[in-house]
């Protein structure tokens, strides 16, 4: 990239959309006064996020999480190659309980789209992966909670309930899939008892994935 920063990627698509959505329009942007900022990143796919808060955030302390292993490894080789302090690459998906479960892929080819969840662009299980309980990993403040894990974010926030009070910011992608248990105004709900505000964004996938998927979208929430 122009900076200097250098990328290995698997998917060209998904890269492309990635950059897109996270260095052009800057989706992970966030204010905050503390120089040092932790950061949970859900849903690393190969690190672009995580590339993106480490040079918006040079001081920041970042726990990303990737299930798949050559995803995951991506972004150990995105770390290293661009000489980045303070990130530790967790290969679980993080989920309601401990367990293991099969991981679809996303049938137009795609790497973003992986899922644990039934939706309407699942493929093949490809991959058993482990899946771990964020209550159990969040044990100071966060700065910044990043959520895109295609279904299993109303599953996970309401784990972590008892540990809203220690996160300050949320951007979340929300994903139609699975309602009932992933249902938005539960989510809504949930965060606005805990003291958050939010503000709806933009489909990150309109220009892809087209009026089926158009039901997408990112959502900020914050208690300042």
């Amino acid at each position: 990239m122009a900076d200097g920063t250098t990328v290995s990627y698997i998917d060209p698509v998904g890269f492309a959309i990635s950059y897109n959505e996270i260095f052009v329009d800057q989706t992970y942007y966030f204010e905050t006064e503390n120089k040092n900022p932790l950061i949970v990143d859900l849903g690393g796919n190969i690190g672009a996020s995580t590339l993106f808060f480490k040079r918006a955030y040079p001081g920041s302390r970042v726990m990303v999480f990737e299930p798949r292993k050559n995803e995951s490894g991506c972004i150990r080789e995105n770390i290293a190659k661009n000489g980045l302090a303070g990130v530790s690459v967790f290969q679980s998906a993080v989920f309601d309980k401990e367990t293991e479960m099969e991981i679809y892929d996303d049938k137009r080819g795609i790497t973003l789209g992986a899922s644990l969840i039934t939706n309407p662009f699942a493929g093949e299980h490809v991959e058993k992966v482990r899946c771990v309980r964020l209550s159990k990993l969040i044990k100071e403040r966060v700065d910044l909670l990043k959520v895109d894990i295609e279904g299993s974010e109303g599953r996970v926030l309401k784990e972590i309930r008892g540990k809203l009070g220690l996160i300050d910011k949320v951007i979340m992608e929300y994903h139609p899939y699975e309602t009932e248990k992933n249902s938005l105004p539960e989510i809504l709900e949930l965060l606005t008892e805990e003291g958050f505000k939010h503000r709806f964004g933009t489909s990150p996938w309109g220009e892809y994935r087209g009026k089926t998927d158009a039901s997408v979208f990112n959502i900020y929430f914050s208690k300042e």
